[in-house]
């Protein structure tokens, strides 16, 4: 096919395909250019969106811990009630889907409390007590 220059909306349309994770052959055909083509143009300006990810992660990781490192005991007890509660919840809740362990939903339906896991109901709150009450 040459070397053309590709204009703004066929570059568009590459990189919507592309996106979409569509072959190299099946873009090439829809934007009537070369796989080579569209293969040069992927590889020179796109990321992946794994990458991307792992990226931001990464950097959410550093800053986190360069925020919790800087947190003294001053600052704990100068927080308000609400502050602790909220930082509390998240702290725990990133330490159980570190470990891998559930961090299931609470749900009030028709004033009775149900435990929700993986979008199904498993137990009403009364439930749990009582096998709590059978073990002890």
């Amino acid at each position: 096919m040459g070397n053309r220059k590709i204009d703004f909306q066929t570059k568009e349309k590459m990189l919507y395909h592309i996106a979409n994770d569509e072959s190299l052959r099946k873009v090439a055909r829809k934007c009537g250019v070369a796989p080579n083509t569209v293969r040069n143009y992927r590889d020179n300006n796109c990321t992946s969106i794994a990458h991307i990810k792992k990226t931001l992660a990464d950097k959410c990781d550093q800053r986190a811990d360069e925020i919790i490192d800087s947190i003294t005991p001053e600052d704990i007890k100068k927080a308000s009630l609400l502050q602790k509660g909220t930082f509390t919840g998240i702290m725990i809740d990133k330490a159980r889907l570190l470990r891998e362990e559930s961090t299931a939903n609470i749900q009030t339906n028709d004033k009775k409390i149900v435990i929700i896991q993986k979008g199904t109901c498993k137990n009403t709150i009364e439930d749990v007590l009582r096998e709590r009450q059978k073990a002890t």
